[in-house]
């Protein structure tokens, strides 16, 4: 995507999924000014393979510790990241996921709430771990209120 995205989103707003099927790369580019927002509770948990609290406004990764493929999500400068939701998170690389931010506005409301969260894994199961990269130049996480 290019410059100026809008996204607002009742669930996910942006989602690069790692395989577990395959080793290619999912990637996700969005330019500067991007806004992101989410409005829905957060949660790592999966049922039968349905997850269960999507609340991440920028998401990369797998709830599965075996997925092989990479996930990354690449944001430009000067975007608004929000996640609106108990244990939500605007920013969340899972498992081996990758998220580059330029100069960035994040901001988590709601009980367990997180601006940033990394969460480490399994990326090839016994053979290599991996864990979540974030990887941001400048953020403005203003006070809660």
């Amino acid at each position: 995507m290019g410059d100026d995205a809008y996204i607002d989103a009742f669930g996910m707003g942006v989602r690069a999924n790692s395989s577990t099927t395959g080793t290619n790369e999912n990637l996700i580019t969005l330019g500067k000014n991007a806004v992101i927002i989410s409005h829905e509770a957060g949660s790592n948990l999966e049922i039968f393979g349905r997850e269960f609290g999507t609340g991440y406004a920028v998401y990369a990764g797998n709830t599965n510790s075996a997925a092989t493929g990479d996930a990354r999500v690449v944001i430009g400068d000067n975007s608004t990241i929000v996640a609106n939701g108990g244990s939500a998170h605007a920013v969340y690389a899972n498992k081996g996921g990758i998220i580059e931010l330029g100069s960035a506005d994040i901001r988590a409301e709601g009980t367990t709430a997180h601006g940033i969260y990394a969460e480490a894994g399994l990326k090839r199961p016994v053979v290599q771990r991996s864990l979540p990269v974030v990887r941001c130049i400048s953020a403005v996480i203003p006070p809660s209120m």
